[in-house]
């Protein structure tokens, strides 16, 4: 499944005639997820709107059991522990389920964690038994009394130490140039007078040599992030952070410029070379069949966060 962020003056009606287009030239099926643009850490549920917490809050959950990296800042018992409290919010979803060995079923286990830290548990380990445990701690612990919105900001506090929480994310590699023209948005003419209007506006003048073209190492099997603040890349196995890119002007490492076409997403960005701790720019290739969503998306999130180009 492919998130598409939609304009906000589109209309409804023009956009069911075109998935209708989609499906019938395609085959593929299309529907709406009317959501919050994007949740940010730090956020509270607030119990006097009961509505919108609960909304958000089931939000944050898809989100979380759709993560595609490995962990939860890395550590596999916030995990279970945020599993723990899924459990005890869904008790009457879950009600024959409430032991380990029953509990311990693929279909089930997926409702309550993401698929990607289910597959790296260790071999033997027994995860049923292990969110039962925390179950049992977790209701010996919260007052039953507690309304269910009281405690759905418990877990949606949880969820904000997932790595990926408010983030739009693309599955993909960081490649080399696109070998075809017309899928290039960011030429080296542009790259260049990008660079320059960037170090006029920001260091003062431009430089006094043209800069050099270079490109960021291409690398397979990484998570692209983008979220209110920042453009992040993710090691898909490890869940490392491979860059980070900030959207701020005063951000030592950001991302500058970018566009989309075909299946390349390019971005003009400053970063530490390799080799060297001085900043230069380079210019990011993002390969996914995705890539104009994800650079609408960048787009989208960075005029929304107030910020200019």
């Amino acid at each position: 499944n492919v998130q598409r962020l939609i304009p906000r003056e589109a209309f409804l009606g023009q956009m069911l005639s075109k998935t209708r287009m989609i499906k019938k030239e395609t085959g593929k099926a299309s529907w709406f997820i009317f959501k919050r643009l994007s949740l940010q850490r730090g956020e509270i549920l607030d119990p006097s709107r009961q509505y919108h917490g609960t909304l958000t809050y089931y939000q944050a959950l898809r989100d979380f059991l759709q993560c595609r990296l490995p962990c939860v800042d890395r550590d596999r018992f916030i995990c279970l522990d945020i599993a723990a409290m899924i459990l005890y919010l869904e008790q009457a979803h879950f009600k024959e389920h409430l032991d380990p060995k029953s509990l311990n079923r693929p279909e089930l286990l997926t409702q309550l964690m993401p698929a990607a830290e289910l597959a790296r548990l260790p071999p033997g380990f027994d995860c049923g038994a292990n969110v039962i445990e925390r179950y049992q701690k977790f209701c010996a612990s919260v007052d039953r009394r507690e309304s269910r919105i009281v405690t759905m900001n418990r877990v949606f506090q949880y969820f904000q130490k997932s790595t990926l929480f408010g983030c739009y994310c693309w599955e993909g590699s960081l490649s080399t140039r696109p070998s075809n023209k017309s899928h290039e948005t960011i030429s080296d003419d542009r790259f260049r007078a990008a660079y320059i209007s960037w170090a006029k506006k920001t260091r003062g003048g431009a430089p006094k040599q043209p800069p050099q073209v270079d490109e960021v190492k291409p690398q397979g099997d990484v998570v692209l992030a983008i979220n209110f603040q920042e453009m992040a890349i993710y090691d898909r196995k490890s869940g490392d952070p491979v860059y980070r890119f900030a959207f701020a002007d005063f951000a030592e490492e950001r991302v500058v410029v970018w566009g989309g076409r075909g299946r390349t997403m390019q971005c003009l960005v400053l970063t530490k070379d390799d080799k060297s701790p001085i900043i230069s720019p380079k210019r990011l290739n993002f390969s996914h069949p995705g890539a104009t969503d994800a650079a609408y998306a960048l787009d989208t999130l960075y005029k929304h966060a107030g910020w200019k180009r």
